[in-house]
C-alpha cells in the first residue's frame, strides 16, 4: 500500500481541525515558546473548520493535479471530462514547422527568420 505525501498531510490537517473544534481552543504563538494567546470558542471552531477544508483538499484534489502534471510533462493531452491521458497525434490547427514566403526579387535571410519570432522556422524563396 502506497499512501503519498498529500494523503498523510490532508490526514494530519482533518485530525487537527477536529482537534481544535473538539478543544474549542488553538494555541498560537512560536513553536517551541509556550504560546502567546489562546484562539477560543468561535475563532477555534472557524480555524477547525478551515484545517478541515485544508486537509479534505489536499487528500482529493492534489492527486488529480499531480497525475494531470505527470500526463503533461510526458507529452500527453489530458482529457478532463474522462480523466484519462492521450499520447496519440495532439490535435492543434499548427505545424510544428513554419514556412516564411519570399518574393523573388528579395532574397531569404536569417533577419527574416529572427522576425518571425517562430520556433523551427523554413525560409522558402518563390519563383
Amino acid at each position: 500500500m502506497n499512501i503519498e505525501w498529500n494523503v498523510i498531510f490532508g490526514i494530519i490537517a482533518i485530525i487537527t481541525g477536529l482537534y481544535w473544534i473538539i478543544k474549542r481552543s488553538v494555541p498560537i504563538g512560536i513553536e517551541g515558546k509556550k504560546p502567546s494567546f489562546y484562539a477560543k470558542d468561535n475563532w477555534a471552531i472557524l480555524l477547525g473548520i478551515i484545517a478541515i477544508i485544508i486537509g479534505l483538499f489536499f487528500v482529493t484534489n492534489i492527486p488529480k493535479q499531480v497525475q494531470i502534471d505527470e500526463c503533461l510533462d510526458k507529452g500527453g493531452s489530458y482529457n478532463y471530462g474522462s480523466n484519462t491521458c492521450d499520447y496519440g497525434q495532439r490535435k492543434t490547427p499548427y505545424n510544428k514547422s513554419f514556412n516564411i514566403l519570399i518574393r523573388k526579387d528579395r532574397q531569404p535571410n536569417a533577419e527574416d527568420a529572427l522576425k518571425s519570432n517562430l520556433s523551427g522556422v523554413i525560409v522558402k524563396h518563390l519563383p
